[in-house]
């Protein structure tokens, strides 16, 4: 089995490439909580994106947030980051999308409090992102796509929003 190295700040995690290393995050604004609708996917998803070869996880997420969000640097805050990586399989028409070589995806989670709703810009992103939702924590969970709903359940029980 592949193995590769992914270092965070202050320790290191090998993982096997069957499951391809990501970031997620779950964004609070104000008492709410985003749930982003992708331009070639239905269903309401997280923030997420790979973790680029060599690059921390932290550096990946405020990477992904600017590229899948138009979020600047300074225009958020990190509340919060997961104890634990937390994997999931992708279903069968997902997994071929990506690449045969991956499972699914292992994810490293954040919790990102933006203040301001107006911060995020989609004009400014890579356009993965259609249309954004503000929703409680168990909407959210209860309309995320299906094979994401395990892990974003235990990251807010993690978080104490369960």
């Amino acid at each position: 089995m592949k193995t590769i190295q992914i270092k965070e700040r202050n320790l290191s995690l090998t993982t096997n490439l069957l499951f391809r290393p990501n970031v997620a995050a779950l964004i609070k604004v104000g008492p709410q909580f985003l749930g982003c609708i992708r331009t070639d996917l239905s269903g309401i998803q997280c923030m997420q994106g790979g973790i680029e070869n060599g690059e921390f996880p932290e550096d990946a997420l405020h990477r992904e947030l600017f590229e899948e969000l138009g979020l600047l640097k300074g225009t958020y805050s990190i509340e919060h980051a997961s104890k634990i990586w937390r994997r999931y399989r992708w279903p069968s028409g997902i997994k071929f999308r990506e690449g045969p070589q991956h499972l699914g995806q292992e994810q490293k989670w954040y919790l990102i409090e933006v203040p301001e709703f107006s911060s995020i810009d989609l004009q400014r992103s890579q356009g993965e992102f259609c249309e954004l939702k503000l929703l409680t924590v168990a909407d959210l969970i209860q309309n995320i796509v299906s094979w994401k709903k395990p892990i974003l359940s235990d990251f807010c029980f993690e978080l104490g929003l369960l």
